[in-house]
């Protein structure tokens, strides 16, 4: 297993404002957890209120208990020294004092000691469901509206799909709610984050997984072709750290460090949609595992760690700097999905949005396909031609055209048939000769 990972512990600077998706289990819980405990405000970006609630009571309830503990270690340690002291005091006074402390103490637990009061940790639910843009939307609004800065966003929610399911949206689940949501959520949080001062981060929570990526091929990036769960979500998280190198160039004068971290496989319950080949994928890759406490140290570490202040883009692995695979590092690629997602995201953002990443709604039109030329235009213009004496004689020996194909034989419309091919390339080869006669027969004359 290793030693265990160790994470900053210095404290947050007050007012500093933490925004986490997916924030009532796993990775997300002790994240956000850990931030509160160090001064933090942590919002917590969840789906479901229930549940987001309770993992908040619940951290509240670990924290009281906690800080308890930790002030008993305190006071037992305190104790200790004051006995060593005594020990240096007279045999005869040291017992003497000993027995008055002794009836102090029994006198002291008869009264029940006051508690010095533990405050609760700066927590927060704002509903967001990462399969709707709708709702991406809404969960924007609400944090505009709640007047807090925003200094740090934590892209950690997600799934792993069993089966192939279309969200609201119309798209490949994992796709969306792994990738294209918090891209969203991203694009409409640039302003608050530039605004923040201080030094605001981007980081996502993604997986050495993404090595097995199919990479991006538009035919079937959201699996048009056929579903394989761990490809899926594979694809996903490599788009996630593709995205982080664009949208670092994008944005690199405004002082944003994006952050793309692999946790380890984490035992959270998160793999239980695997079957099959799926399970045996996600072994592979597993190595030794790790509890989701122990998987949060590389987020926590990417977001508190202030070496890697102003260093961004990185990509990081067991709570360090490491290397991602060369295919999310190709420019061409990248370019190819930074334009296919802002397509997809089109009626979701306007200019304003927009001219944070120096685009417009204008530039991120899709392009319209090419029309294919038709037979009269591709043909070529006889005004162009010599005028020899083949010319006229060239007319007579045409042959006449194909006559249409049955329903069996139709091309795609554009393409010419076969036959009419061929012919077209029977009678330029017979222009070229006649015109060659043409040409002799004038050097005669």
């Amino acid at each position: 297993m290793g030693a265990k990972q160790s994470v900053p512990s210095d404290a947050v600077p007050e007012g500093r404002t933490f925004i986490v998706t997916g924030a009532n289990g796993g990775i997300g819980y002790y994240t956000s957890k850990k931030i509160a405990e160090l001064g933090g405000t942590v919002v917590m970006a969840c789906r479901s209120e229930e549940k987001a609630k309770k993992a908040i009571e619940q951290m509240q309830e670990e924290n009281r208990q906690e800080v308890r503990a930790k002030r008993r270690a305190e006071k037992e340690a305190s104790e200790k020294e004051k006995q060593r002291a005594d020990a240096a005091a007279a045999k005869e006074e040291q017992e003497k004092k000993r027995e008055e402390e002794r009836k102090k103490k029994e006198e002291e637990q008869k009264k029940p000691e006051p508690e010095e009061e533990i405050p609760d940790l700066k927590l927060q639910f704002m509903q967001l469901d990462l399969e709707s843009f709708e709702s991406v939307a809404s969960f924007v609004k609400q944090f505009k509206d709640s007047g807090l800065p925003l200094h740090v966003l934590i892209c950690n929610g997600g799934l792993i799909a069993p089966a192939l399911v279309t969200t609201k949206d119309g798209l490949e689940s994992s796709f969306q709610i792994n990738y294209l949501s918090h891209f969203l959520l991203t694009l409409h949080l640039l302003p608050l984050l530039k605004a923040s001062g201080g030094t605001p981060k981007i980081v996502n929570v993604t997986s050495r997984l993404h090595s097995s990526a199919e990479g991006v091929n538009l035919e079937n990036i959201q699996s048009q072709k056929g579903y394989s769960q761990v490809k899926a979500y594979a694809n996903s998280k490599l788009y996630q750290i593709m995205n982080m190198y664009t949208l670092s160039s994008k944005v690199k004068e405004s002082g944003i460090d994006i952050f793309s971290v692999h946790p380890g496989v984490i035992d959270s319950g998160f793999q239980k949609g695997y079957s099959g080949l799926s399970k045996v994928a996600m072994l592979f890759h597993k190595g030794f595992g790790k509890n989701a406490q122990d998987g949060a140290a590389t987020t926590l570490t990417a977001v508190l760690d202030e070496q890697y202040n102003g260093k961004g883009p990185l990509y990081f692995s067991n709570c360090k700097p490491a290397q991602p695979s060369n295919m999310s590092k190709n420019e061409e690629k990248q370019a190819t999905l930074w334009r296919y997602s802002l397509e997809l995201l089109r009626d979701h953002v306007d200019d304003t949005i927009l001219a944070e990443i120096g685009e417009t709604l204008e530039s991120i039109q899709p392009k319209e396909p090419e029309p294919e030329p038709t037979p009269e235009e591709s043909a070529p213009d006889e005004g162009d031609k010599p005028k020899s004496e083949g010319e006229s004689e060239k007319k007579e020996e045409e042959a006449p055209t194909a006559p249409s194909q049955d329903e069996e034989g139709k091309t795609e419309e554009g393409d010419k048939p076969v036959g009419e091919t061929q012919q077209e390339e029977q009678k330029t080869e017979e222009t070229e000769q006649k015109e060659e006669a043409g040409e002799e027969k004038k050097d005669e004359e």
